[in-house]
């Protein structure tokens, strides 16, 4: 269990992503306290996030990302996190305002992509931009099962399809989420299931 205790600007310095390889995945719970990260700017090739590859049950809540961050690589680019390689991941009172770039296939505003596993995402939100060649969303990227509530998204998409810009995955919950951005401006306020081709 992992507490950020202040404030972070981290002033361009070379950072060292938590989780950075498929075998040195992070597992546990960060608690941001409600606490701001600024000037952290990463560029790598895959899984690149503040957390480079999280697996197992893990939860990362109350962290706001700030619009002065950047994060950029080939494939699975978040601004939280870059990869989960399985488990259960659960995000709670995420915010994302950093620019997210992938120049291949899999961006998300929170989380760049999954190989399995289920992600549940309850007060997030994304005012950043999103982009890739492919897989682009913004908050979420190609993960089997996600469960979306009270979140929304205010920042630009591109690379997305047009019905599935706020999140992708092979099935979908939303219940009471905006895409202020995108072309839905409201998703379902009641649960339902939508399935998406990845």
């Amino acid at each position: 269990f992992i507490k950020l205790g202040v404030n972070v600007n981290w002033g361009g310095k070379e950072w060292t992503q938590i989780g950075y390889q498929t075998s040195t995945v992070f597992k546990g719970t960060f608690d941001g306290k409600e606490h701001v990260i600024r000037n952290l700017h990463l560029k790598g090739d895959n899984n690149v996030g503040l957390f480079g590859v999280v697996s197992g049950n893990a939860t990362i809540e109350n962290l706001t990302l700030d619009s002065s961050c950047s994060f950029e690589g080939n494939r699975y680019v978040g601004g939280l996190i870059g990869y989960m390689a399985s488990g259960e991941l659960t995000l709670h009172a995420c915010a994302n305002q950093a620019t997210v770039t992938a120049t291949g296939a899999h961006a998300g505003g929170l989380l760049g992509g999954a190989k399995s596993g289920s992600v549940t995402a309850i007060y997030c939100m994304n005012s950043g931009n999103v982009s890739a060649n492919s897989q682009a969303a913004a908050l979420v990227s190609n993960a089997d099962d996600v469960n979306i509530s009270g979140s929304y998204n205010a920042g630009s998409v591109e690379g997305s399809r047009s019905d599935k810009e706020l999140a992708t995955a092979r099935a979908l919950h939303f219940d009471n989420c905006f895409d202020i951005a995108g072309a839905n401006a409201l998703y379902p306020r009641l649960s339902t299931t939508r399935v998406a081709n990845n």
